[in-house]
């Protein structure tokens, strides 16, 4: 992978993403790819704190500033000044976010030589996928194929602790189990068949299920105590600590959000299910996690979403479960 004309001099480089988690890590190959073609020049990611600081462990980014730091309130304030002592020495900047005269004169007055927007959304009537479409920031820049697969590993020392959270859950070590993911930021996206799946997961082949819920989908998921009395329950985590949970599970399943595409970055086996209407439909092209061992399962025909057998049938043919 050669250097960018462009870039050839350049002594840092910022990246700009304000999103949520799922949003964030379909950034990570614009940082795998600057990380390949730059390996010696910082790079400063301006993400949500906790998202960052997972980029930041895991090697994709030297520095992490919150996206809603100083630093971002400074930018959209017209304050050069201000945006410049925050990072020192970056002269490059690529913002993913909607392309703006106003921010891109104060981004020159910081020092910032190179600028480049990219819209985080796709534009209208348009159906390719949301990682290709964020890797369209580099065209020109970088030669060669790109990475286009959201990959991270987390430290040995970053996993450890999730042991001792799943022991005080009642999973013995050495325990395999499928992490379940209960929700999703929106109830159109939420899977009804969490709880049915994970009952018939245990009947067939006496894995143990282990449902997550995040704070949003504590609400979202609308789980009666009386129905999950016997099974472990985790969460609400820190991004961190849900990716040490992850890490330790045989295999993930969930809806159409950020934990999803999490569990694909880490490499876990995962099966992300998309409902059969036309949105699911559209998000199962644009948003389906992608990762090596990652998969989408889609609603039958007649079907509103995959039923609970569909699912558990996949996680047999995995050959996953001992």
């Amino acid at each position: 992978m050669s250097k960018p004309i462009a870039l050839q001099r350049v002594r840092g480089i910022v990246v700009y993403r304000n999103g949520a988690l799922g949003d964030t890590i379909v950034t990570f190959p614009v940082l795998q790819n600057l990380r390949l073609a730059f390996p010696h020049v910082p790079l400063h990611f301006v993400a949500s704190k906790e998202v960052g600081l997972l980029a930041q462990t895991c090697g994709l980014t030297d520095s992490v500033v919150s996206a809603d730091s100083e630093w971002a309130r400074k930018w959209f304030a017209g304050d050069a000044v201000g945006m410049r002592a925050l990072v020192e020495g970056a002269d490059a900047l690529i913002a993913f976010t909607s392309e703006d005269d106003d921010l891109k004169e104060t981004a020159r007055g910081a020092g910032f030589g190179f600028i480049r927007f990219q819209s985080p959304t796709l534009p209208a009537n348009t159906t390719i996928h949301i990682v290709d479409h964020l890797l369209s920031a580099l065209n020109g820049l970088i030669d060669g194929p790109l990475e286009r697969i959201p990959s991270i590993r987390l430290p040995r020392e970053q996993v450890v602790p999730a042991r001792r959270i799943l022991d005080e859950s009642g999973l013995r070590s050495g325990t395999p189990y499928v992490f379940i993911h209960t929700g999703a930021s929106s109830r159109q996206r939420v899977w009804p068949y969490a709880v049915d799946f994970a009952r018939l997961l245990r009947e067939k082949t006496g894995c143990t299920p282990v449902l997550h819920m995040g704070p949003i989908e504590k609400e979202n998921a609308a789980l009666e105590p009386h129905e999950v009395a016997d099974m472990p329950i985790l969460g609400p985590f820190t991004v961190l600590e849900l990716a040490a949970a992850l890490s330790c599970a045989a295999a993930y399943v969930g809806s159409d959000t950020g934990p999803s595409h999490l569990s694909a970055a880490l490499g876990i086996l995962t099966f992300t299910v998309f409902s059969g209407n036309d949105e699911g439909r559209k998000n199962a092209v644009v948003w389906s996690p992608r990762g090596q061992r990652a998969h989408a399962l889609y609603a039958q025909e007649g079907q509103e979403w995959p039923s609970p057998e569909q699912v558990v049938q996949a996680l047999i043919l995995s050959g996953v479960l001992p």
